[in-house]
This record gives structure tokens, sequence and C-alpha cells, in this order.
């Protein structure tokens, strides 16, 4: 995000979840973090990359794993009702490959500054400003 002004712009990341965290369901951290008016977030690591297994983060690999993966078919069926129930016109939800980080860099800042040009910013005309003058 660093072509961005910062200004009104925050990245979250989402690690391990803590304790008070993992006391509630899975989308109470998430609830706090959503954008006021005039505000960016971006969800640094969703959370629903945990319905995924990487096998390049088998060091992460815990007993509990090899019962995800039997519900496997499951999971991806809830990811894509996830996606395709949560995207709207709206807010639109992004499935962002990371394979490559500068791919991921450039889908991720397209997205944004696409979004951003849409809504057309400009600067507010002070109230007494002289009508004459253009602002541009």
């Amino acid at each position: 995000m660093r072509a961005f002004n910062a200004m009104g712009v925050r990245a979250v990341p989402f690690g391990v979840p803590t304790a008070p965290e993992l006391a509630h369901d899975f989308l109470w951290r998430v609830h706090a973090q959503v954008p006021g008016d005039g505000e960016i977030v971006i969800f640094n690591r969703s959370h629903y990359e945990g319905v995924l297994a990487d096998p390049a983060k088998r060091w992460k690999f815990r007993l509990s794993d090899l019962r995800d993966r039997e519900r496997w078919d499951i999971a991806i069926a809830a990811f894509d009702d996830a996606l395709t129930r949560c995207s709207t016109a709206e807010a639109p939800w992004h499935v962002i490959p990371s394979d490559h980080k500068w791919f991921r860099n450039l889908a991720v800042g397209t997205i944004v500054a696409d979004a951003i040009e849409a809504l057309h910013p400009a600067f507010p005309v002070p109230e007494d400003f002289p009508a004459d003058l253009e602002i541009s």
C-alpha cells in the first residue's frame, strides 16, 4: 500500500488466533476491524485461508490437520459458498493468487486503485471559496 496515501488506509493482519479470539466465533476478531466511513481496510491473510491445506507449510502441521483433510470437499464447498454469497457489487471479494508476491501486490494494488478511481474522489470546496475560481 506504499503507493497510496496512508490516511484512511489500514492493513490488518490475522495471525494465529489469541485465547480471547478462540473463545468467540471465527468472525469475532474480524468484526472489530470492519472499516468505518471513508476508511479502507485491507485484510492481510484472510481468515478464510484456514480452509486450505498448503503443502509448503508442512512445518505448521498438527495432528488435527488429518481430520481437516478428511473434510476437504466440505471445506472447499464452504469456501465457494462464502465467496458466492458474500461478494456483492458494493463489497466485492477477490481471490488473489499468492504464489508470487510481485503478482499478488500488483493484483491488490490494481483492484484498490480501480475501486478508488471509481469513487471519483475530489477535494471538497471550502464554503467561502470564490465562485469564479475553478478547482482542478
